[in-house]
């Protein structure tokens, strides 16, 4: 599981990095927002809900 969140979160972090590769921990936070956000195939929930038990609010991804 650990392996395969690593894989994820490496991968989106590559795509969001310019040519400095330099800037990925300014990135960090839009991509983590984003998978915990969406919704996951084994839980048919997202890992924010499973969590708090309600959907993340639009606002805070808007607003980073």
């Amino acid at each position: 599981l650990t392996e395969r969140f690593n894989q994820t979160l490496l991968r989106n972090v590559c795509k969001l990095i310019d040519d400095d590769k330099n800037t990925w921990d300014l990135k960090i936070e839009t991509v983590l927002m984003g998978y915990r956000s969406s919704r996951q195939e084994t839980t048919k929930q997202s890992p924010y809900y499973v969590l708090f038990q309600k959907q993340i609010c639009a606002y805070l991804l808007i607003a980073k």
